[in-house]
C-alpha cells in the first residue's frame, strides 16, 4: 500500500508561541487517555499538539484523515501502515496487513495494532487523529474508533481532533475521568497570549488595551490572529497603526476574508453558500427564521451548521438562539451587499414579517425600513409614537422617524410632525416654522391633540431658550384662543398639560408674580397625575429658575440634584441635560464653587447633538465662569472660539457675545479704553433691551467696571438705580453685591461713613440669607470689599479661600515640563541640569511615566511590572519606594509636588505646568472654531499648536509602551492638524500657511501624497512653479526606495496640469484627504 508521507506528518510549528496554559493540561490531566480536541477551522488545535508532542519528546504517531478513510477497513489499515512504518521491530506485521483484503473482518487488523502498541507498553505513545470531522459524518467509522477507545492499553494516549462535536462512545471515560476535553472558548487565545505572539513572534509591540481590542474582534481565534500579525510585519509603525484602527473600527481585513473566501464559503455548498448569504444581515439565528428565509418547511440546516462549526457562537443553548462569528458576520455582510437589490429587499420583507408574527416590533420596522416598506413602516411608527413621546423617549422616536429618507418625510405630515417635535429643542428656528405650517394641516384634519401638543412644545421651546417676554405673549395669546376653542376635543393628558403650561409662560412674563410658584406647582402636579416625564423635569428646572432669580440658591440646587437623579435614571427626555447642567452652573456660580459650576457647563457641552442650538449659552456661561475664576487667558480662548458666530436675533446672546464677554475680558485684562468703550455702549439708550435680557445683574457688571475706570459717579448712579427698581425682598442677592460695590465706591471717594452704611447693609442680608459669595467678577475686588468692610462672614467664602491658594501657589515652587523634543525640569523657574537627569535615569523615568498619567495618575503595580518585571513583589515595591523618594529630593522638599495612597502614585494636581497642555488646549479652541465655521480663527489656533510642537513627544525616550503610545498619539494628532492648517490655507488664500503646514506634515510621514499635491499647488499660487518637480522627484524617489511603487496617477496628474500653466482651482484640493 503506498500512501502519501502527507498523511502522517503534523503541521509545521514555526513562529508560534508556547501555549503553556494549554499544554499543562495535557502534562497535568492524570490518567486521561482520551484527549478531545474539537473548535472552528484555524483554532489552533494541530498547532497546540504538534507543539505539545515535540516540546516534550512524545513518541507519536500523527494520522491526517481525508475521506477515504470514512471506510474503517481502509482506516485502520492505513493507521497500522503509519504505526508499522515507525519501527523495525513492527515490520514484521506489514505483510499480514498488506495482504488483508477489503471486506474482510477488520478484527485482525485490531489484533495487530494491540500487538504494536503493547510492545510499547513501558512508554507512553501517543496517536493523534487529526482532521477527523472528514470522516466522522460516516456511520461506519464510529465502531473502530469507539473499539480503539475502548480497547487502547493504559500507556496509550489518543488524541482526536475536530472542528466537529464526535459522536462516539466517549461518555464512559467522561465518567470514568478519562476524558481531557478542550473545545473553542479553551483554544481562544488570552490578551497576554496575544501580545506574546505579536511581540515574541513578530516583534509587534502592542499596549495590554490594544492587545485586548484585538483579541475582542478576533474572538481568540488563532488563524485570525496569525494572519493579522502577518499583514502588519512589514508596515511602518505608523501604516501599522492606521491598520489596526481599520480593523478596530471595520471588524475586517482583507487576508482573513481572503481565507474565508477560499477556505470556508467556497466550500460550502451552493444552497448552504445562499443561505449563509442571506442570513448576514441578522444578529440573532434561529431556526424558524432560517425556515422563514430560505423557504424549505423542514430545513434543518441549522443543526448541520453547528455540528460543522461554521462560525456559529450558541448565544442561548435552551432557545437555540446562534449568532455567526464577529469576522465571519462582516464577511458575510459583504456577500450580501453582492446580493440583487430585488433579492434583499425580499429578505428584508420576509424578516419584517417573521418579526411581526412573533411581536417583535423593532426589528420588523427596521427591515420594513431596509426593505423600502416605507407605508408598511409608518404605520408600526405611528402606533407607538403618541406612548413613546408621552414617556419622553424623544431620542427613540427621533431615531426611528431619521430612518425614513428626508425626502419621504417631507411627503408626510406625521412624519414631520415627530421629526420637528424630537428635535425642536436641538434645531429650534427649523422646527418651529415646520411646527407652525403643521398648524393648519392639523386643524383641517380637526387632529385637535396633535394641534394641543404643538402649542405646548412652543411654550416649552420658548422658555428653554429664554426668547423675549413679547414672542412668549404671543404664544400664550395664541395657545389660550386655541384651548378655549378646542378643549372640549381634548384628550384629558393634552388638554391639562396645556392649561398648566400656558400660566409657566404667563410667569415668564410676570416674574414678580405672587402666583408663580403655584403656577409652577400645578405644572408638576399635572405632570405627575400624567406620568409625564418630560413636564416633570421641565417644572423643576423652571422652579429652580425661580428660586435663583429669588436668591434662594440652596433651595434651587437641592431641586437640580433631584431632577439630575431624575434625569439619570429614567434615561428619557436627555435633551433637557444641557438645560439641567446651564441652571445647575448658575446654582454652583452664584454659591461660589466656581470649579464645580465650570465643570457642569462642560458636562453640558459634552452634548451628542449636532449642531444642537444651545450650546452657544453654555459656552458663554464657559467663559463668564473661567474670568472670573482668575483664568483670563482660558476665558480670552475661550471668547475667541466662539465669537464672529452667527447669533441671530436673540437679545440674551447678542447681549452676552458682542458686549458684555468683551467689557469684562477687557476689565480683566486691565485694558481701560477697551473696557470704557464697550461699557458705554452698553449704557446707550439703544440697548437697553439688552440690559434688561439680564437685569439686574447687568447693571452690577456695569457698576464694577465704572468702579475700575474710576467713572465713580456713573457707577453710583448705575447702582442706586438698580436698588430703586430691584427690592431686596426680591433681589437679595444682587441687592448685596450692589450695597458691596458701592461701599467701595464711597471708601474710593474717601467718603468712610457712606461707606460703612453700604457694607453693613451688604453684611446684613449676607447674614440673613447665609450667602458665601458676591457676583463680582474680580476677585481682588472681592478681597478689598471684604478687607474693608472687616467682617468675619468673608472668612468662609470659597472664592477667597481658593485665591489664597492661588496667591500662595504662584510664591512656592512650580515644576514647568517641556515634553516635545528633549524632555526638560524647571523647579520654580530653574532647570535641572542635562547631566543630573542623565545620571538619574530611573528616577526621570518615573517622572515621564507619571507625566504620561497626570490625569489619573497610575497603579503602583504597573510601574513594577514595567520597571522590575522579573523581581519578586517586596522587591519590586521597596525598589518603588526609593525611587519615589529620590525623586521628591530631586524636584524639592520645599513643596509636595508626588501624591501616593496605598496602591497609586501620581503628580498632585495644580503644582505643575506642561507644553503637552497648552499644545491639547490650542487644538481643543481650533477644533471649537472649526466646527463653528471661522476658519481664521481656527488657523490662528493650530498654528499656535504647532510652534509648541518643536519634535516628537520625548523623542529620545524609545523603550516604555506607555511613552510610545502617547507620542503615537501626539504625532497622529500633530499630522492631522498640520494637514488641516494646510487645506484651509488654501481655503483662506493664505497659501504660505499651505507650505509651512504641508512641509511639517511631510517632515514626519515623507511618503504622504496628499501633503505633496498641496505643497505642489501651493508653490503654483505663489508664483513659484519651478519648485513643483523637485516636489514630486522627491516623494517618487522616496516612494520607489521604501516600497518600489511610483507616486499616484493623482500626483502625476496634477503636477503635469501646474507645469501646463493651468490655474489652481479649489477642485484640485477640496477632495484631498489624509491617509
Amino acid at each position: 500500500m503506498v500512501l502519501s508521507v502527507t498523511r502522517y506528518k503534523p503541521p509545521k510549528i514555526n513562529q508560534i508561541i508556547h501555549r503553556k496554559r494549554l499544554t499543562n493540561l495535557f502534562e497535568m490531566r492524570k490518567g486521561k487517555r482520551l484527549i478531545l480536541l474539537h473548535g472552528k477551522p484555524g483554532g489552533g488545535k494541530s498547532t497546540l499538539v504538534a507543539d505539545y508532542l515535540k516540546t516534550y519528546g512524545k513518541q507519536a504517531l500523527w494520522f491526517n484523515l481525508d475521506i477515504d478513510d470514512s471506510d474503517p477497513f481502509l482506516f485502520l489499515k492505513r493507521l497500522l501502515v503509519g504505526i508499522i512504518n515507525q519501527k523495525e521491530e513492527y515490520k514484521k506485521y506489514l505483510n499480514e496487513v498488506e495482504s488483508t483484503r477489503p471486506g474482510e473482518s477488520p478484527d485482525h487488523l485490531f489484533d495487530i495494532l494491540i500487538s504494536c502498541v503493547e510492545l510499547e507498553k513501558d512508554r507512553h505513545y501517543s496517536i493523534v487523529l487529526d482532521n477527523f470531522e472528514i470522516a466522522e459524518g460516516s456511520q461506519r467509522i464510529q465502531e473502530p474508533i469507539n473499539y480503539l477507545i475502548e480497547a487502547i492499553p493504559d500507556n496509550v494516549d489518543l488524541f482526536i481532533l475536530s472542528r466537529t462535536y464526535p459522536h462516539l462512545a466517549i461518555h464512559k471515560f467522561r465518567s470514568d475521568k478519562k476524558l481531557l476535553e478542550i473545545n473553542d472558548n479553551n483554544l481562544a487565545f488570552t490578551t497576554l497570549e496575544v501580545n506574546e505572539l505579536f511581540n515574541r513572534v513578530y516583534a509587534i509591540s502592542l499596549s495590554p488595551e490594544l492587545a485586548d481590542n484585538i483579541r475582542e474582534v478576533c474572538g481568540g481565534w488563532a488563524i485570525a490572529l496569525g494572519l493579522l500579525s502577518e499583514a502588519l510585519q512589514n508596515k511602518s509603525e505608523e501604516d501599522r497603526n492606521q491598520f489596526i484602527d481599520k480593523l478596530l473600527q471595520t471588524e475586517s481585513f482583507p487576508a482573513i476574508d481572503k481565507y474565508f473566501a477560499e477556505e470556508i464559503f467556497g466550500k460550502l455548498e451552493l444552497e448552504e453558500r445562499e443561505l449563509f448569504a442571506r442570513l448576514a444581515v441578522f444578529n440573532q439565528i434561529t431556526p424558524d427564521l432560517i425556515k422563514k428565509i430560505s423557504g424549505y418547511e423542514e430545513f434543518d440546516i441549522l443543526h448541520v451548521l453547528e455540528q460543522r462549526n461554521l462560525f456559529l457562537e450558541i448565544q442561548d443553548q435552551e432557545k437555540k438562539v446562534y449568532s455567526f462569528h464577529r469576522l465571519f458576520s462582516k464577511f458575510l455582510s459583504t456577500q450580501f451587499r453582492n446580493l440583487p437589490d430585488i433579492e434583499k429587499i425580499s429578505i428584508h420583507k420576509l424578516a419584517a414579517e417573521f418579526y411581526l408574527e412573533r411581536g417583535e416590533v423593532g426589528k420588523a420596522f427596521d427591515h420594513l425600513i431596509l426593505g423600502k416598506d416605507y407605508p408598511g413602516a409608518e404605520n408600526i411608527f405611528l402606533r407607538d409614537a403618541d406612548e413613546l413621546m408621552k414617556q419622553g423617549q424623544y431620542n427613540t422616536l427621533r431615531r426611528m422617524v431619521e430612518t425614513f429618507p428626508a425626502d419621504i418625510r417631507k411627503m408626510r405630515p406625521l412624519l414631520l410632525y415627530y421629526h420637528a417635535i424630537t428635535t425642536n429643542l436641538i434645531h429650534p428656528v427649523t422646527t418651529r416654522k415646520i411646527l407652525f405650517s403643521l398648524i393648519s394641516y392639523f386643524r383641517e384634519t380637526e387632529d385637535w391633540n396633535r394641534e394641543a401638543k404643538i402649542y405646548s412644545v412652543f411654550l416649552t421651546n420658548f422658555l428653554f431658550y429664554q426668547e423675549n417676554r413679547e414672542t412668549v405673549t404671543n404664544i400664550i395669546n395664541t395657545a389660550s384662543v386655541f384651548l378655549a376653542k378646542a378643549e372640549r376635543y381634548l384628550d384629558p393628558e393634552n388638554k391639562e398639560v396645556l392649561k398648566a403650561l400656558i400660566p409657566l409662560g404667563k410667569w415668564w412674563i410676570m416674574p414678580d408674580s405672587d402666583e408663580a410658584i403655584e403656577m409652577v406647582l400645578t405644572s408638576e402636579e399635572t405632570s405627575l397625575r400624567f406620568n409625564n416625564e418630560e413636564g416633570l423635569l421641565f417644572s423643576r428646572i423652571v422652579l429652580s429658575r425661580m428660586y435663583l432669580d429669588r436668591g434662594e440658591f440652596q433651595d434651587s440646587k437641592n431641586i437640580l440634584i433631584t431632577a439630575e437623579r431624575r434625569l439619570n435614571k429614567s434615561g428619557a427626555t436627555q435633551q433637557y441635560e444641557a438645560l439641567l447642567r446651564f441652571y445647575l452652573g448658575d446654582t454652583f456660580f452664584y454659591i461660589g464653587d466656581l470649579s464645580y459650576a465650570i465643570q457642569q457647563v462642560r458636562k453640558g457641552l459634552e452634548t451628542p447633538y449636532q449642531g444642537f442650538a444651545f450650546r452657544p449659552y453654555l459656552e458663554l456661561n464657559h467663559a463668564l465662569y473661567t474670568l472670573y475664576a482668575e483664568n483670563t487667558d482660558e476665558a480670552e480662548l475661550i471668547i475667541e472660539s466662539i465669537s464672529g458666530r452667527e447669533i441671530g436675533g436673540n437679545l440674551m446672546l447678542r447681549y452676552y457675545c458682542i458686549y458684555l464677554l468683551q467689557m469684562l475680558l477687557a476689565y480683566r485684562k486691565g485694558n481701560r479704553r477697551r473696557a470704557h468703550y464697550y461699557c458705554k455702549r452698553l449704557m446707550q439708550p439703544e440697548n437697553e433691551l439688552l440690559l434688561m435680557t439680564d437685569y439686574p445683574y447687568s447693571y452690577l457688571a456695569l457698576g464694577e467696571v465704572n468702579l475700575f475706570i474710576e467713572e465713580y459717579d456713573a457707577a453710583s448712579t448705575i447702582l442706586k438705580t438698580m436698588l430703586e427698581q430691584a427690592p431686596v425682598g426680591m433681589y437679595p442677592y444682587p441687592n448685596a453685591t450692589a450695597f458691596g460695590i458701592l461701599g467701595l465706591v464711597y471708601s474710593r471717594r474717601g467718603e468712610k461713613k457712606e461707606a460703612r452704611k453700604y457694607f453693613q447693609q451688604m453684611i446684613e442680608i449676607l447674614k440673613s440669607k447665609t450667602y458665601r459669595n458676591l457676583d463680582i467678577c474680580d476677585p481682588d475686588l472681592l478681597r478689598d470689599i471684604a478687607r474693608q468692610s472687616k467682617s468675619p462672614v468673608f472668612s468662609e467664602f470659597l472664592r477667597l479661600k481658593e485665591g489664597l491658594k492661588e496667591v500662595q501657589s504662584t510664591t512656592e515652587p512650580l515644576l514647568e515640563f517641556h515634553t516635545f523634543g528633549e524632555f526638560r525640569v524647571f523647579v520654580n523657574g530653574k532647570e535641572i541640569p542635562g547631566p543630573v537627569i542623565t545620571r538619574q535615569k530611573k528616577v526621570i523615568d518615573l517622572l515621564k511615566i507619571l507625566i504620561v498619567h497626570r490625569d489619573k495618575g497610575i497603579l503602583k503595580e504597573r510601574v513594577c511590572d514595567t520597571f522590575w518585571r522579573e523581581y519578586s513583589p517586596k522587591s519590586s515595591r521597596d525598589n518603588l519606594n526609593t525611587i519615589i523618594c529620590r525623586l521628591r529630593k530631586l524636584l524639592g522638599r520645599e513643596k509636595e509636588y508626588i501624591a501616593t495612597d496605598a496602591d497609586s502614585i501620581r503628580l498632585k494636581e495644580g503644582t505643575y505646568t506642561i507644553d503637552i497642555d497648552k499644545y491639547t488646549e490650542y487644538i481643543r479652541y481650533g477644533e471649537i472654531a472649526e466646527k463653528k465655521g471661522d476658519v481664521n480663527a481656527a488657523l490662528n489656533f493650530y498654528r499656535k499648536a504647532s510652534y509648541l510642537y518643536s519634535d516628537d513627544f520625548m523623542a529620545k525616550d524609545l523603550y516604555y509602551d506607555d511613552i510610545h503610545d502617547e507620542r503615537e498619539r501626539l504625532k497622529n494628532g500633530y499630522k492631522h492638524f498640520m494637514f488641516k492648517i494646510a487645506k484651509m490655507g488654501l481655503d483662506t488664500g493664505n497659501f504660505l500657511y499651505t507650505i509651512e503646514g504641508a512641509k511639517k506634515l511631510i517632515s514626519k510621514d515623507p511618503i504622504c501624497e496628499s501633503a505633496h499635491r498641496l505643497l505642489m499647488i501651493a508653490s503654483a499660487i505663489s508664483g513659484n512653479r519651478s519648485e513643483i518637480p523637485r516636489i514630486f522627484n522627491t516623494l517618487n524617489e522616496k516612494l520607489l526606495c521604501d516600497y518600489d511603487i511610483q507616486a499616484d496617477p493623482k500626483t502625476v496628474d496634477l503636477k503635469n496640469r501646474l507645469l501646463s500653466g493651468d490655474t489652481p482651482e479649489p477642485s484640485m484640493w477640496q477632495d484631498e484627504i489624509l491617509i
